[in-house]
């Protein structure tokens, strides 16, 4: 008897329970560093509001966490290939759990930068950027949140949901970049730091496109290639 997906022949459950209940746990570990990566993106753009305390230890705490766990989540996609050889979807689950992890660490070092080096930013929030400012966290929130959505209901039409999506918010984020180069009178210093949390969103949405593309090559075998923000 052969099992739905890929044809892989299906074994009697009980013999591979215990491996799939790791692929399990797998996924499982990968969808709480994406629910860190909202919790620190939300966190940032709150700071840069103006609406979060300049309290870095939050982003720093979690980093720290979510590098351990990466860091197992590593260790068990080694055991696993070595010990299990897991092939066609099973592979790719595996393969993803490991990208997504690693993708989504990266989410929450960008975070970091801004809740750790944004000191000055929140000071000009009132010159009439806020709202664009605003805009763009949100927009980059929801493709963040999207993309975890997407992994963990590994639902493919939900992912390319999110990647059409992409190209607005890009245009968000430039948009935002281009109100900032509008401002007078403001310190070099805050503009600088917000000109940095201007790259932070473009790369954010940037790793929120690659997480969707991963669920896409976990449900259907196929590469979705969007290409990078400028």
């Amino acid at each position: 008897m052969e099992s739905e997906l890929d044809g892989e022949p299906e074994e009697p459950r009980e013999l591979r329970q215990g491996y799939h209940d790791r692929i399990a746990e797998l996924r499982e570990q990968s969808l709480a560093v994406l629910e860190a990566v909202v919790a620190s993106a939300a966190r940032a753009t709150g700071f840069l509001l103006g609406r979060e305390s300049p309290n870095p230890a939050p982003f720093t705490t979690e980093l720290v966490e979510m590098t351990e766990l990466v860091s197992t989540i590593d260790t068990e996609v080694v055991t696993l290939l070595a010990l299990e050889a897991p092939v066609a979807r099973d592979l790719r689950v595996v393969l993803a759990a490991r990208d997504v992890s690693q993708i989504g660490l990266l989410c929450v070092g960008l975070s970091s930068t801004i809740g750790t080096r944004s000191t000055l930013a929140g000071t000009i929030a009132s010159t009439g950027l806020a709202e664009t400012m605003e805009r763009v966290g949100q927009v980059t929130l929801d493709l963040l949140e999207e993309g975890r959505a997407a992994w963990s209901a590994l639902d493919e039409d939900m992912a390319w949901s999110t990647l059409e999506r992409v190209d607005g918010a890009r245009q968000t984020r430039r948009h935002f970049f281009a109100e900032l180069l509008k401002l007078n009178d403001v310190p070099i210093e805050a503009a600088m730091e917000l000109g940095l949390a201007a790259r932070v969103y473009d790369r954010l949405i940037d790793h929120a496109a690659e997480l969707a593309g991963r669920v896409v090559f976990v449900v259907s075998g196929r590469t979705a290639v969007v290409g990078p923000g400028e």
